[in-house]
């Protein structure tokens, strides 16, 4: 990482930034690590999770038609009462609530098999993967959403920096690439965000400002508007470890790949998960899905 960017630093509204960087947590750390997770991810990987099945991958990984499905979700029912792979865990958990489920949540609902999140001003709770693992080289992560809440703004430019995050509307989010011993690990979300006349996807990385710095900044490295206002998005990003890059599908379409940054935390932490969150206004997702690409 270099010590400076020449990108356009932003900061933006503030409400709802502790909200968003709970998806984290910790601050990070100036010690450079190496990457040593990505020589032991796939055996770390237990392929017994999921079910293999033959399906049109397409996008951004064109060849690789094999997938095994590690989660799968829709929403006819509660996601944290779901065990959809048979491991014998359930597949979802209310952040720092692990026991309870949508009925004890207001922010939560489900209606026609679409799940809604009502974050206000300060961010719904956040739905967290299980069981934490790590996701090898070729994971892919699917989902479809959409935003309710309209807020107007320019859309942001790849390379621009935030160093606060409070958009409004649907945010997916992964950790991977990750060496819990040394609190190295990539963050990837995604934000779809209503406008007045369209929805915008932004694909961003968390990471740190500097090295030895204890700030998380968020860069922009993909972004696309115009997509029509009352749909659901279908998203898919495939993820290149060796190569650190991320494979981008928006609603079938390839989109190419971005390059991502690791980032440490102060302490060892696992938080090796995805996650939905609505940081502000409301958003609603109709699946989301985790499977491994042949390659």
């Amino acid at each position: 990482m270099k010590a400076s960017r020449e990108f356009e630093t932003v900061k933006i509204a503030p409400a709802a930034t502790a909200g968003a960087n709970r998806c984290l947590g910790g601050t990070p750390s100036g010690s450079e690590m190496k990457r040593a997770s990505r020589a032991r991810s796939g055996a770390l990987f237990s392929l017994g999770l999921g079910l293999c099945s033959l399906v049109a991958c397409g996008g951004s990984s064109p060849t690789a038609t094999q997938v095994q499905t590690i989660l799968a979700t829709t929403f006819e029912s509660d996601p944290t009462l779901q065990d959809t792979n048979g491991d014998g865990v359930l597949d979802w958990v209310i952040r720092d609530r692990e026991s309870d489920h949508l009925a004890q949540d207001a922010k939560f609902s489900i209606t026609g098999g679409v799940l809604r999140e009502d974050g206000g001003d300060t961010g719904s709770d956040l739905l967290d993967s299980r069981p934490r693992m790590d996701f090898p080289n070729h994971s892919e992560l699917l989902w479809s959403a959409r935003a309710l809440s309209n807020n107007d703004f320019v859309a942001p430019t790849v390379g621009q920096i935030y160093t606060q995050w409070g958009w409004v509307g649907a945010q997916t989010w992964i950790n991977f690439d990750y060496d819990v011993p040394n609190a190295h690990w990539a963050a990837v979300f995604t934000m779809i965000y209503r406008r007045a006349a369209d929805q915008v996807l932004m694909v961003v990385n968390q990471i740190d400002d500097a090295p030895g710095s204890t700030n998380l900044i968020y860069k922009i490295m993909y972004v696309q508007t115009g997509l029509p206002l009352e749909d659901f998005v279908n998203v898919k990003v495939h993820f290149y470890i060796p190569e650190s890059m991320v494979g981008i599908t928006v609603n079938g379409v390839d989109k190419g790949k971005a390059a991502y940054e690791l980032k440490y935390e102060a302490a060892p932490k696992d938080d090796r998960m995805f996650v939905m969150f609505t940081p502000q206004g409301s958003a609603e997702w109709k699946s989301i899905a985790m499977q491994v690409a042949a390659p």
